[in-house]
């Protein structure tokens, strides 16, 4: 969907609710009007109204009230926007979030990005080709606990798996008690419990590395070919796909949906979910550890350490784990370190 649109924007069908309209009335400006966020372009956010859809920069009281990148507007926010007399709108206020999903900012610095907002739940896609990553999809779903979203894990291109079963098995190990789907476009598998799982009015989020097939299921969910895809290689894996920005759409059953570029490799960032609940069976065992704070790197009396050693763990797991945790507790550090600045920092005028 574009700004031009002849689609008629409803607050209601992007999801409107009391509480949104709570957050909203708290904010006490008569002259603002509410707006969410669907996409992004180079020109501002697009957002849609009650009765508009256009392309919004963000406004000057929003950039002077701006502290760090991940405040400003994400695809799925709730925003406050002040209409002109051109059709155009200006974004003044994000209203709080329920949820986010963040990540550490490309390049240098301490700067986290929300990939996106207010979302119910993180649709975790995977494929389980020869592209299948256990370490990523730990990192994934580390990133989905720890939006205060629900994650589900999709494992997607269920024909080209192994005949062994064994990519399955080693996914549903990996995602402990979060809900797991085995879908396949091509088969046709898993596809209409899939879209039972997505209601009227909630929002889903769609994570996963270029190629893990995320633009095909959006496709077939819509019931069109909206999202690119393109071929991976001669070697019979389907579907690398080619989105380059975030995106929210609506599916005819009323639920949304927001697609997001592949990436290939998340960086934590301000992570309280400290891995654990990725991993719920290794922080299960390390409770029998010795030492309360143990790193489960070379200390006495580490139950990892020895679950390792009579071969019931994989040392590729446990590094997993421990590199992660370090991860999440550096990630944290940074947070903690570049607020404490930015509260130091005198605004400008």
């Amino acid at each position: 969907m574009t700004p031009d649109s002849p689609e008629p924007a409803t607050l209601a069908a992007y999801g409107w609710c009391p509480d949104v309209a709570g957050r909203f009335e708290a904010l006490g400006e008569e002259r603002w009007v509410a707006a969410r966020v669907i996409g992004e372009q180079k020109g501002g956010c697009e957002v849609v109204g009650a009765d508009f859809h256009c392309l919004a920069p963000a406004g000057g009281r929003l950039r002077h009230d701006l502290r760090s990148r991940e405040q400003m507007p994400a695809v799925g926010d709730w925003v406050a926007v002040r209409r002109d007399g051109g059709g155009g709108a200006l974004i003044e206020a994000v209203l709080p979030r329920t949820s986010r999903l963040i990540r550490k900012a490309a390049g240098p610095g301490e700067q986290g990005q929300v990939v996106a907002a207010n979302v119910d739940r993180v649709l975790v896609v995977t494929p389980m080709d020869r592209q299948f990553n256990p370490r990523r999809l730990e990192r994934l779903l580390t990133a989905a606990f720890d939006s205060g979203a629900e994650p589900m894990l999709v494992l997607s291109k269920a024909d080209l798996a192994a005949p062994t079963g064994d990519t399955e098995a080693v996914a549903r190990t990996i995602a402990g008690g979060c809900p797991v789907m085995v879908t396949s476009v091509a088969g046709g598998t898993g596809l209409e419990t899939l879209a039972a799982t997505l209601v009227a009015g909630r929002t889903v989020v769609l994570l996963g590395a270029s190629g893990a097939g995320k633009s095909s299921l959006l496709n077939h969910l819509l019931g069109e070919a909206v999202q690119t895809v393109r071929a991976v290689s001669a070697f019979g894996d389907r579907g690398r796909h080619t989105t380059t920005r975030r995106q929210m759409f609506r599916l005819p059953t009323g639920a949304l949906v927001i697609d997001t570029p592949g990436m290939r490799e998340l960086q934590l960032w301000d992570t309280g979910a400290d891995a654990d609940e990725t991993f719920p069976d290794l922080a299960a065992l390390a409770a029998g550890c010795q030492f309360r704070n143990c790193r489960h790197d070379r200390e006495p009396g580490c139950v990892l350490l020895a679950a390792v050693t009579a071969g019931t763990l994989a040392i590729g797991r446990l590094e997993s784990y421990r590199k992660l945790q370090r991860e999440a507790a550096a990630a944290a550090r940074d947070a903690s370190s570049k607020a404490r600045r930015d509260q130091r920092r005198p605004r400008s005028r």
